[in-house]
């Protein structure tokens, strides 16, 4: 089993080092010249080629995208596809759309390749300890196994069943790792001046994040008809962050940044007439 690795930016060196790492014969290739440090600890390291279309026909396995954007992708498949004879896989970013016209374009021009769209969420640093999160969107489920073998050595890996699925979900995931990102940062000085630990908090947060899907059910099922009252849950949550609780964050000293974000975006939806229930009904 041979992996080739297009792309030696900090994903792809990351990506490679830990497929050594866990024994996996590796080539790899990069558009302009660049030293890989040999990986310590490793029987084995990397094959550098300088022509790509020996680094491609080498794969025997996967070829694993870890370039700048689809345009990238597509530039060489189009010039270099037909050395590919094993699966292909992207862990590039893009849009929804961009995955869907490369989809298209493999369809229509390189037919004989086996191409699956996919993205990644996160560090790129996170693939070298296999923490990663891969999202794909892979086909039969005989191609799903083949390539959860290679990729789940690199992280946790998510299947969608469309490109824009796919990329849809990882920007979505990179988003809420956002915001939970900025909820920290607005009340670490709270949590620190309390003696808070953070794997404490790290803990209770996930535990509660567990129990989001059965509240979004309920919030469905309590919003009632959205056509008599558009708002009533925009209206809640903006009364809820506009006043209870900024009264409750100043009274125990946190920041309000979170708060203020929050009712800034609550406002503009209720000023657009949205309601929340039917928006997460419809769309997720």
């Amino acid at each position: 089993m041979t992996i080739t690795v297009i792309g030696l930016g900090t994903m792809g060196t990351a990506a490679v080092t830990r497929l050594i790492q866990c024994g996996i014969p590796t080539n790899v290739w990069n558009r302009s010249k660049k030293i890989l440090t040999p990986i310590p600890h490793s029987l084995i390291q990397p094959l550098i080629f300088e022509d790509i279309s020996l680094a491609l026909s080498a794969a025997t396995h996967l070829v694993l995208f870890c370039v700048t954007n689809l345009a990238a992708v597509q530039d060489i498949l189009s010039k270099y596809g037909n050395h590919i004879c094993c699966p292909v896989v992207t862990l590039v970013s893009g849009t929804p759309q961009e995955g869907r016209d490369l989809v298209g374009f493999v369809n229509t021009n390189k037919s004989s390749l086996t191409y699956v769209d996919g993205s990644y969420c996160g560090p790129p640093t996170s693939l070298a300890t296999g923490t990663g999160i891969i999202v794909v969107s892979s086909g039969s489920d005989s191609l799903r196994s083949d390539i959860d073998t290679t990729l789940r050595h690199l992280g946790v890996v998510f299947h969608t069943k469309s490109p824009g699925a796919a990329r849809a979900l990882a920007y979505a995931i990179t988003d809420h790792a956002f915001a939970a990102f900025l909820s920290l940062y607005g009340n670490a000085e709270m949590l620190r001046r309390e003696g808070v630990p953070m794997d404490a908090y790290f803990s209770a947060v996930a535990r509660r994040l567990q129990g989001v899907p059965q509240y979004l059910e309920r919030l469905w099922k309590a919003s009632g008809d959205p056509a008599a009252s558009p708002t009533v849950s925009i209206g809640t949550y903006s009364h809820y962050f506009g006043t209870q609780r900024r009264s409750y964050a100043e009274n125990i000293g946190a920041s309000t940044e979170i708060i203020d974000f929050a009712s800034r975006l609550l406002q503009k939806g209720k000023d657009h007439h949205e309601d929340i229930a039917s928006l997460l009904k419809a769309k997720l």
